[in-house]
């Protein structure tokens, strides 16, 4: 194969790398976003029900996951470290 060939195979596999990653993201936050949203109408009923503002406990599990999720941002794994450096 010629060096042309060889460098659009490359650009290809980067792209399809590129698009997985994105899909996990928005799938990664789109489960953030449903247990968020699970979790504040649980609060909401709870708030209701009492007939005042409860505690918003949601906040300790939607920040303790959302930590989680950035520290894949500043701290990727061997894997993804790997694929981002072409190894």
């Amino acid at each position: 194969p010629s060096r042309a060939a060889g460098a659009r195979a490359a650009a290809r596999a980067e792209t399809e790398r590129r698009r997985v990653e994105r899909l996990w993201w928005r799938k990664e936050v789109l489960y953030w976003i449903g247990g968020a949203v699970i979790m504040n109408v649980l609060w909401a009923a709870r708030s209701l029900g009492e007939g005042r503002l409860e505690d918003y406990w949601p906040a300790w599990p939607l920040g303790i996951w959302a930590a989680i999720l950035l520290s894949y941002v500043f701290w990727p794994s061997r894997e993804t470290r790997r694929r981002r450096e072409g190894g």
